[in-house]
């Protein structure tokens, strides 16, 4: 992983410049005699302590600092041995060659290595400091696995005395238990030595098995992950991390990444100028080959979110549909570079290492039935419905509706429970037509029976009579009246309001999106206007009907509308059952009839109606609530919450990934 660096600067008032201005006061009060016996009790934090531990010598003007980088007497080959999690002081970089401390960790866990270094030593030669600091392996130093140059990352840490240190803080990595070295090198000063102080600290986390372990930037090294699991990482300027997953056989596979978003000034000319930086992931197949690439640079059009400490992140996702086999997922640092910015007479430039979180999702808990287009997903609905509600391999019955409106599939669902059917859809004319007749009669008991929902110019003649043709006409049955609200009086004759049926849902006419969880339960629909009709009335009086639910608020079925449908039945109840958007009228349907009772779901594309009603007689079959769906966070949020307070497992999902995603899916199974 190669780390670059942010400079930073210290800001008045700050709790650790504080720190640091009274520690350094004070030390140069007890002089350098005391600043060797602090030494001996280090481990406090990383630039307080310098503060401390700072020397008469350090203190030098500039002219004499310079006059002593001029004796190269010193140098030396250096391999010093150090310790993790302690401060070491004035230890010698030195000038002509790289200069070594060695480390070892006994198990695996985070490092990051601090440095601290006196202004007049990182400004010696101009305005730009030039160091770079590694970590590489302590063997043959060949292996890099962190590295930056001072140039990008620094911050200015200053004392009551006029002093300032150059600390350079390099981004935190995850390695192995192992020997390794922290290397020192400076291009500038080759003839001559510099006093650094540094401390190299390190976080047990040997127990987790989320986080990335270097050195994993080439798919032969790659770290192993699994799917359905968050992982974490970090990297920078184009640092590559890889990842080696399994897909086990053939499904909808959804790659999110969640990157620390960054912003960098390009010209120093304020806020105008400024863009944000991420992460990318890419998705690479066996070879190599990139399948998914770069939908995570995301620039100043895509808001981030911020947390409650006053982080930025972005998250994007991409879905896909990937065969068994071996894939990588790659991860880089963004390639843009380093850009100037003046600030108090020093050259600065800003580049961040940044903590990303990311995931391999997929939909293996929920079985998804797609087909190119509303007509064949719902004949594919159709397939799996046969093994629970057919006979022999074939339907009993069949209801057949409009595809390209919804009043009568809604309706007609009832009638679907009642003659235990599926509903497909047909559009009015065209090859489509064909296609639907053909798998009824191939589907379909002789002695069984096809619904036509709606007149001629909804489902057309044509299909009437194809379908008459191998069904003799006694076994094809048009409901079709003069509206939606008359072909609604139709279908609810046929099917027959029985002392069974203790509840009657009443929904709108004029829109489905709070009905479709309704037309799933297998009772009773009634279609309202603005008022009721006299056929409506006496559907509401029945006196087999105690439970009368309104399905959407006061802005889709009226007040009005309610009082009056009260006055029709005083012996039952009468009650809304609705949300602030169609998602949580969804939930408010399967709170009151599924809660505690359903551990499955099915989940329809919110914001079209044909595979949720297509999808009606599925989740009647077996038992589930239907919920809407849809690839928007903020919407989804009712149905998640429900999903995963109920415990949900898994289910159907209607449609492709690009209507409901895996990601969403996974969220509601508490992946």
């Amino acid at each position: 992983m190669c780390y670059n660096f942010l400079i930073l600067r210290e800001t008045a008032g700050t709790d650790t410049g504080k720190e640091e201005e009274v520690m350094i006061h004070q030390k140069r009060k007890l002089g350098y005699c005391l600043s060797v016996m602090l030494i001996l009790s280090m481990i406090l934090t990383s630039v307080a302590v310098y503060g401390q531990e700072t020397s008469d010598t350090e203190q030098a003007s500039n002219q004499q600092v310079k006059q002593e980088m001029a004796d190269s007497s010193l140098v030396k080959a250096s391999n010093t041995k150090v310790s993790v999690n302690k401060s070491y002081y004035k230890q010698t970089m030195y000038g002509n060659t790289k200069t070594y401390f060695t480390f070892t960790i006994g198990s695996g866990g985070s490092v990051q290595p601090s440095i601290w270094i006196l202004k007049e030593y990182a400004y010696a030669y101009g305005w730009e400091p030039s160091f770079e600091f590694r970590i590489v392996n302590a063997s043959n130093h060949n292996t890099r696995y962190m590295a930056g140059t001072a140039r990008v990352e620094e911050k200015m840490i200053g004392d009551n005395n006029g002093l300032e240190y150059m600390r350079i803080t390099l981004g935190k990595t995850r390695l192995p238990a192992g020997t390794y070295a922290l290397e020192a090198k400076s291009y500038k000063m080759k003839n001559h030595n510099v006093p650094i102080s540094f401390n190299i600290k390190y976080v047990n986390e040997s127990g987790l098995s989320s986080v990335e372990s270097e050195f994993n930037n080439t798919r032969n090294t790659a770290d192993v992950i699994s799917r359905n699991k968050t992982y974490q990482g970090n990297s920078n300027y184009k640092d590559y991390d890889y990842y080696k997953v399994s897909i086990p056989s053939t499904r909808d596979t959804t790659i999110t990444l969640k990157t620390h978003y960054d912003w960098i000034e390009e010209s120093g000319a304020g806020d105008e100028n400024k863009r944000a930086r991420n992460n990318s992931i890419e998705l690479l197949d066996a070879n190599g080959n990139v399948i998914i690439s770069d939908f995570g640079y995301l620039w100043d059009s895509n808001s981030p979110t911020i947390d409650s400490n006053g982080v930025r992140w972005a998250v994007v996702s991409q879905t896909k549909r990937l065969a068994a086999g071996t894939y990588y997922v790659r991860i880089q640092g963004d390639e843009s570079y380093v850009y100037d910015h003046y600030e108090n007479g020093y050259s600065q430039k800003y580049e961040s290492t940044r903590d990303y979180y990311f995931s391999v999702t997929d939909d293996s808990a929920f079985t998804r039935i797609a087909g190119t287009d509303r007509y064949e997903t719902a004949l594919q609905i159709a397939d799996v419905l046969k093994g629970k509600i057919g006979s022999g391999g074939k339907f009993q019955n069949v209801v057949v509706a409009c595809g390209e409106n919804y009043p009568d599939a809604l309706a007609g669902s009832y009638l679907a429970k009642k003659k235990n059917a599926p509903v497909l859809l047909v559009p009015n004319g065209g090859s489509r037509e064909d296609q639907i007749a053909s798998y009824i009669q191939a589907n379909i008991s002789s002695s069984g029976t096809v619904y036509i929902l709606g007149d001629e110019g909804v489902v057309s003649k044509r299909f009437y009579n194809k379908v008459a043709g191998f069904q003799g006409s006694s076994r094809v049955k048009r409901l079709g009246g003069i509206d939606r609200y008359d072909t609604n009086d139709k279908i609810l004759r046929e099917a027959g309001i029985t002392s069974s049926d203790r509840d009657m849902m009443v929904c709108t006419g004029n829109g489905y999106a709070d009905s479709l969880a309704a037309s799933a339960l297998g009772k009773p629909i009634l279609l309202v206007d603005r008022g009721l009709t006299t056929a409506q009335r006496q559907y509401l009086s029945n006196g087999s009907i105690k439970n009368i639910y309104l399905v959407g608020g006061d802005d889709v079925i009226s007040n009005s509308t309610m009082n009056a449908i009260k006055n029709c039945n005083y012996s039952a109840s009468v009650s809304r059952l609705e949300g602030s958007t169609r998602y949580g009228t969804s939930v408010a349907v399967a709170r009151k009839f599924f809660s505690g009772k359903s551990s499955n779901v099915v989940v329809a594309y919110g914001e079209n109606f044909p595979d949720g009603l297509a999808g009606g007689p599925l989740a009647m079959a077996t038992g589930n609530p239907l919920l809407l769906g849809c690839n928007t966070s903020s919407a989804m949020s009712p149905v998640i919450n429900f999903a995963t307070s109920q415990g949900t497992g898994g289910g159907y999902v209607l449609g492709g990934a690009r209507l409901v995603d895996s990601s969403m899916l996974n969220r509601m199974i508490g992946r």
